[in-house]
Parts: structure tokens; C-alpha cells; sequence
């Protein structure tokens, strides 16, 4: 993989890592004390509210998010069984699901009023629709030969990058790009979705979700997560 193409790969998933932190920025402070992408937090904020916390009202929520999550990660596995039959080049296509899924919950979400007083239905429908997708895109790029660069997971480039910093001398070029750039990238990247996602708070959650379908969607169109042969593949059928 050439230097610029790597650059290129690097920004095309610390934008995705953008995605989730504005997604689930949007999840807890519109759709009300849910994440959609984070699931470690949905599974907490489930044993909060069976504990009795008046803090956490309702399990509902959390149950929705994570019962859809899990379902996009059976259908995410589902579809790049079918997918790598086909051709080798299938994260793209996981990630125009996950495109299409996110439009459609921004389409249930019109209409939804400024005051925040939204029927049940509707706020649950939009949490699992975010939910299906996020978890099609956690096993779409933890399936794919993509090292140090989940987009979704912080906990695991967060360790990376503090052993890195107090365990000096990293040999390898590659070894540093993976254990300092990469994690690097995946949290500044999520830092940064928090707060774009808190911006568009006020946009209401239909005009934010088709902006981030339409960042997804670019990204999948864009072929920057095709692995070199798969590229020069696809540039022999284009011709």
C-alpha cells in the first residue's frame, strides 16, 4: 500500500470514527439517555434502570438499542458471507447498508418536534434503526484486514495508544503507524463526533442523521477502504 494511499485510508476511517461519536452524541442527548453505537454503555445503562435508578426511568430504551445492535451484527455477518462469494471488495457495500439504514431512520424522524415530545414509537423505531446500523458497521470493520481501527471501539485504541506512549521504542515504521497514528486517529476522531454531534443537537435528530447517511455513504462510494487488488480491480471493470 503506497504512502498516499494509506493516508487516504486513514482519513476515511477516522471519519467514520467522527460518525460514531456524533452518533451516539445525537442517541444520548435527543434520543434520551440511549447509545446507539457504544453497546458497553446501552448494557450499564439496562443494570442502572433493573436496579432502580431514578435516574435511568426506563430499560426500554436500552433494550431497543441493544437488541437492535445485536441484530446488525447477524446481519452484518449474514451479508459478508453472501458478499465475499461474490467479490472480495465488501466493506464498501456494508457500510451503503449501513448508509441506506441510517437514512431511513432519519426519514422516521421527520417531524419530530423541537420540544422533544415524540411518541414512544417513533423514538424507538429511529434508536433501532441507528442501532441495526451501527452494529452492521462494528462487524463489517472488525471482519475486514484493517489493524489498529475499529471506529467504533475506544477502549481498545485507548490502551494502545497510552502503552505506547510509556513504552518507548517502537521499531517497525508499520508497528508505529499501528500502535501511535492509528489509535491516535480513532480517538480524536470520536472526540471530535461528540462534539459535531452536539452542534446539530439543535437541528433535531432528521436533518443530522441524513447528513451523517450522506458522510457514510460518500465514504463507501469513495473505494478509499478497498484493499489495492480490489482497486485495481474495480478500475479493470470501470474501463
Amino acid at each position: 500500500m503506497t504512502d498516499f494511499r494509506e493516508r487516504a485510508v486513514l482519513g476515511a476511517l477516522s471519519l467514520l470514527s467522527v460518525t460514531t461519536g456524533a452518533v451516539d452524541a445525537l442517541s444520548f442527548l435527543v434520543l434520551g439517555h440511549v447509545f446507539t453505537a457504544l453497546a458497553t454503555g446501552n448494557l450499564l445503562f439496562l443494570a442502572f434502570a433493573l436496579g432502580g435508578t431514578s435516574d435511568i426511568p426506563s430499560a426500554v430504551p436500552s433494550t431497543v438499542s441493544l437488541a437492535a445492535f445485536v441484530l446488525g451484527v447477524v446481519c452484518g455477518s449474514a451479508l459478508i458471507r453472501v458478499l465475499r462469494r461474490r467479490r472480495p471488495f465488501w466493506l464498501p457495500h456494508t457500510l451503503a447498508a449501513e448508509a441506506v439504514l441510517l437514512a431511513v431512520a432519519a426519514v422516521v424522524a421527520l417531524g419530530w418536534p423541537g420540544d422533544g415530545s415524540v411518541s414512544s414509537g417513533q423514538r424507538y423505531a429511529v434508536i433501532g434503526l441507528v442501532a441495526l446500523a451501527m452494529g452492521l458497521r462494528n462487524i463489517g470493520v472488525v471482519r475486514a484486514p484493517i489493524t489498529g481501527m475499529t471506529t467504533l471501539l475506544i477502549q481498545i485504541p485507548l490502551v494502545t495508544l497510552i502503552g505506547t506512549l510509556l513504552v518507548p521504542g517502537t521499531t517497525a515504521a508499520g508497528a508505529r503507524e499501528i500502535r501511535f497514528t492509528r489509535p491516535v486517529a480513532t480517538v480524536a476522531g470520536m472526540f471530535l463526533g461528540g462534539l459535531a454531534g452536539t452542534l446539530m443537537v439543535p437541528w433535531g435528530p432528521s436533518p443530522a442523521l441524513f447528513v451523517l447517511s450522506g458522510v457514510v455513504a460518500l465514504i463507501a462510494a469513495s473505494g478509499l477502504l478497498l484493499s489495492p487488488g480490489d482497486a485495481d480491480t474495480v478500475a479493470g471493470r470501470s474501463v
